[in-house]
Formats: structure tokens, sequence, C-alpha cells
């Protein structure tokens, strides 16, 4: 997580390193029903006006050889 938009907004980066084919990776909760996925990382502005002290997001990556859904989480 990092200052975006002149310090205004926060930066979400996710990202799985290695794995044939590349896992799918997706941030939550979802802002305005925005459910943006992406392939191997993936990056989500976060509106700051909208972020409240103490916001929890989690990256969840899957990958079709795992039978379990790993995840990553940070607090504003």
């Amino acid at each position: 997580m990092i200052a975006a938009n002149n310090y205004t907004d926060l930066a979400l980066f996710c990202s799985w390193e290695g794995g044939y084919p590349p896992a799918t990776l997706k941030w939550s909760p979802y802002v305005n029903g925005d459910n943006q996925q992406g392939v191997s990382n993936v990056t989500r502005i976060q509106p700051g006006p909208d972020t409240a002290n103490n916001s929890v997001f989690t990256c969840y990556g899957s990958h079709v050889a795992l039978n379990v859904t790993q995840s990553c989480s940070t607090k504003t």
C-alpha cells in the first residue's frame, strides 16, 4: 500500500510470483461494485475520502494447482 494521486488516495498492489498458468488475484472489499481481477498482479486505487481509519483490505489469490485460496491483508 502506497500513497497515490498526490497523497489523497491509496494504491493497493498485490502480486503472485511464478506459476503456470498465472494465478488470479482480486481485492476485497469492493468499492462501488468494482470487482477487478488480475493475472499475476492487481492494483487498485482506493479513494482516500472513502477510506476509514483502520480499514482492512484483503488480496485473494487462487491457482488451478491449489485447492485453497491464499490471502494477504493490509490495514490503513
